[in-house]
């Protein structure tokens, strides 16, 4: 569960909680992040993605 996400510019930052570990996604497009901007994350064992609203991938991890 995502706790805080910080957008600033083309950057976002995602912290959120998975067990007992904190983490801190940082996702960087080439295209301009505005506020209210629908994102996914997805997480499979070994792997973490982020996908922006139109389904292209912004990050992994």
């Amino acid at each position: 569960t995502a706790s805080h996400v910080r957008m600033t510019g083309r950057d976002l930052l995602v912290f959120f909680r998975m067990d007992n570990t904190e983490m801190r996604l940082l996702a960087h497009s080439d295209r301009q992040l505005q506020r209210g901007s629908n994102f996914a994350v997805r997480v499979r064992p070994g792997q973490l993605c982020v996908f922006g609203a139109d389904g292209k991938t912004l990050a992994k991890v």
